[in-house]
């Protein structure tokens, strides 16, 4: 995985898009120093005989305590080695599953946080007629308290999306989602084609990961017809992969931050926009299949059991 640039980012901007493309790349360098310690990890058997040697020399104990325990200590050093030995063989699919999933957390929280913010004084939002078609609960109209007005605003709107009340609102996956809730708030926008693929991919992933194990259902074939996978397929996530789905999540943060300073009348960064092209250039783009993530390649679920009679 390409190391992120954080530097930049810390005098371009700051507000709610700001902390979510700093999260994104926090995420990164979390994600890096895991493969590291992944790698050496493999060497965890060697790594037991060096602190063998340095005790002896020292005339101290081991790190595992008395010399009695140096066979567990073993054990478990190769126990452990052989884990990280399949991961990295695996190319750290599992490490970047636990990052697509902290990525779409991330993304749902940023927009949340902005419409929640920008429906904190309603009668400043475009969409008044939808907003006067709410079936807003009392503690809307008794609640003084800003922040808590937009919370239960933003509640309430989704709500009405979910159960599809509203004419033009459609089950949106990825990033038609946000692009609808922003709206309501006159933030929504153009999305390029392939930062939309991307969100497109990181939902019905993410969404697999954590319902399926990873393992791709009905679900997922109808809201992603991308993938040459099969049902019951393990999706594979590698590095390429990982790159495009956090590029495509900071070109989106970035985007953000441009909309609200359009909305608010306020100068942009000069920084911003240079950024946010290189966020969406081609390495955004989620790669094609190759020809050993393919359906072939990838290990199905297995059989079930027939039923035992008695």
């Amino acid at each position: 995985m390409e190391q992120p640039e954080l530097a930049p980012l810390d005098e371009a901007f700051s507000g709610i898009p700001g902390a979510f493309c700093m999260e994104i790349l926090r995420l990164c360098r979390v994600i890096d120093m895991c493969m590291t310690g992944i790698t050496l990890t493999r060497d965890a058997e060697q790594t037991v005989e060096i602190h063998v040697r340095i005790a002896d020399v020292l005339k101290k104990p081991p790190p595992w305590g008395t010399p009695e325990r140096y066979p567990e200590a073993l054990a478990h050093a190769r126990s452990t080695a052989e884990s990280a030995s399949r991961e990295h063989k695996g190319g750290y699919s599992y490490v970047y599953g636990l990052g697509t999933i902290k990525l779409w957390a991330l993304a749902e929280a940023a927009i949340d946080d902005i419409v929640a913010n920008r429906l904190s004084t309603p009668e400043k939002c475009p969409e008044q007629d939808f907003l006067r078609g709410l079936k807003l609960p009392y503690a809307v109209l008794s609640e003084h308290d800003p922040e808590a007005k937009g919370r239960i605003l933003l509640s309430c709107i989704k709500e009405k999306y979910r159960t599809r009340q509203r004419p033009d609102a459609t089950p949106d996956r990825g990033i038609g989602r946000f692009e609808s809730l922003l709206g309501v708030v006159g933030l929504s926008g153009n999305i390029p084609n392939h930062i939309g693929r991307a969100f497109a991919e990181v939902c019905a992933v993410r969404n697999i990961l954590v319902h399926r194990r990873g393992r791709v259902d009905h679900e997922f074939l109808v809201t992603y017809p991308f993938t040459p996978l099969a049902l019951g397929d393990e999706f594979p996530i590698n590095a390429l992969r990982f790159d495009a789905y956090w590029r495509a999540l900071m070109w989106y943060g970035l985007e953000l931050e441009t909309r609200m300073h359009a909305a608010l009348g306020l100068p942009l960064q000069e920084r911003v926009p240079d950024l946010q092209a290189k966020y969406g250039d081609a390495k955004s783009v989620v790669p094609e299949f190759s020809p050993a993530e393919k359906p072939a390649q990838c290990a199905p679920n297995p059989p079930e059991e027939p039923p035992q009679d008695g």
